[in-house]
């Protein structure tokens, strides 16, 4: 929810004294008003604030059974031991861990709004399918979340991509990950940063709408699928690319070292940095394969 729509639920708070259904995801499993502290950008107004800081959600209104399952409609702060096994299928608000205990939520499906996971300790999340906010653990090569699909925010894991990722709305980054494999990977909203990967393999990967930013380390792309780059696409180490649909980059392009990465098709905003053998490669293998389909004269490259 955006900062001006929070700000104002808070003002009608103010008139009737009544906490409105809207904010209830950012209060913590207690009933304290905990905000956000990930999506906001600046700060709510210190009278409004003095005012939601006093309020307090009955349990009541904090938890919702329904059909077997156990909802949690405020977010979980993990600050103790007792805390980092959480019973919840669902958690309308965010899961905030802590970095001296573990995660372990066995039935947790859905996050409605983050998961922050700064902690290097185990997370165990087994059936989790969808985060509406950010989902980040940048420091906990022990994630276990086998079924994870969507996540609406921005990505960012210390080590392999979740293996049913489908669609990140922000931007994807891996921090210790040196073979990045994401086989169901289809969507990417902001920007891909395989931080230190040697090779890509996201067969499936359609779009990135951000940029594609691969390092010094990486030598083999595997996007076969791969159609548009918001922005620049910097895969200037990669010895062999093969991404044969691209057409769209949004930026600068770097391929300098694949010999034999070349299209015409490709539109570039920016600069192509291209290898310098590549369009050459290009013209003999068109004039093969259209001698091979009889429509040229010889087979002469």
């Amino acid at each position: 929810m955006k900062q001006n729509e929070i700000i104002q639920y808070i003002q009608d708070f103010s008139h009737t004294g009544i906490i409105p259904d809207k904010l209830i995801p950012y209060y913590d499993q207690h009933g304290k008003w905990r905000g956000d502290k990930i999506g906001w950008r600046r700060p709510i107004p210190k009278s409004l604030l003095a005012l939601i800081r006093r309020s307090h959600v009955p349990e009541a209104r904090r938890i919702k059974r329904s059909r077997g399952k156990t909802i949690l409609l405020t977010s979980w702060y993990v600050r103790s031991e007792q805390d980092s096994r959480i019973p919840y299928s669902e958690i309308r608000g965010s899961l905030i861990a802590h970095p001296s205990w573990p995660v372990w939520a066995m039935a947790l499906r859905l996050i409605g709004g983050h998961f922050d996971g700064r902690t290097e300790h185990r997370i165990d999340l087994p059936n989790l399918v969808y985060v509406g906010g950010n989902f980040e653990t940048p420091e906990a090569f022990s994630l276990h979340a086998p079924r994870l699909r969507i996540v609406r925010g921005r990505l960012k894991v210390a080590g392999t991509v979740p293996p049913k990722l489908e669609s990140v709305g922000g931007s994807l980054s891996t921090f210790g990950c040196f073979e990045f494999k994401a086989p169901r990977l289809e969507f990417v909203g902001g920007a891909l940063i395989p931080h230190k990967a040697k090779s890509v393999d996201a067969p499936f990967l359609e779009a990135v709408g951000g940029g594609f930013l691969l390092g010094d380390t990486t030598k083999r792309i595997r996007t076969p699928k791969l159609q548009a780059v918001g922005d620049d696409f910097y895969a200037g180490s990669a010895e062999l690319i093969y991404a044969y649909r691209l057409r769209t980059v949004g930026g600068d392009l770097d391929t300098r070292s694949d010999p034999r990465y070349y299209h015409p098709a490709i539109r570039v905003t920016g600069e192509w940095y291209c290898n310098s053998d590549a369009i050459h490669y290009w013209i003999a293998r068109t004039k093969a394969l259209d001698a091979l389909r009889g429509r040229g004269d010889d087979l002469e490259l």
